[in-house]
């Protein structure tokens, strides 16, 4: 049997009971602590540095994954901070997501039509307690 006591983070106790036919006993208790680490920040995989978009017709859906080491999918948070958003507005850009396979789309809308020019955004990936940001250049072009 292997526990943990709630009060100490990284301490364990295994025990090992035996008992022989003749239904002798023996315990043996081993407290132990455990060392993690630091946890890992998340991890953004697939997304490229810069983009061209076309402002008729948008781009395709990128592909690309998040994980970490210490948080399930579900528990990361991506939120996007558009540089210039008189140029690409935020109702443009769609995210999807699939466990850690996510998918973000830039679309031209009749209500918010894509404007040639350049801008930025930045991607922030969160486990709650660590966050990275991967950055991405867009070129609008006709």
């Amino acid at each position: 049997m292997i526990s943990q006591p709630p009060s100490h983070p990284g301490k364990f106790y295994i025990v090992v009971e035996a008992r022989d036919p003749e239904g002798a006993e023996s315990r043996h208790e081993i407290e132990t602590n455990v060392d993690f680490g630091a946890p890992s920040p998340p991890l953004v995989q697939g997304l490229p540095d810069r983009l061209k978009v076309s402002s008729l017709s948008g781009h395709p859906k990128l592909k690309f994954t998040i994980s970490d080491s210490d948080t399930l999918p579900p528990g990361i948070n991506l939120i996007l901070e558009i540089e210039n958003k008189t140029i690409l507005d935020p109702s443009n850009i769609f995210l999807g997501s699939q466990d850690s396979d996510r998918t973000l789309e830039i679309k031209t809308t009749p209500s918010h039509p894509l404007k040639v020019g350049s801008t930025s955004f930045s991607l922030k990936v969160s486990d709650g307690t660590q966050t990275v940001t991967q950055k991405v250049f867009v070129d609008i072009v006709e």
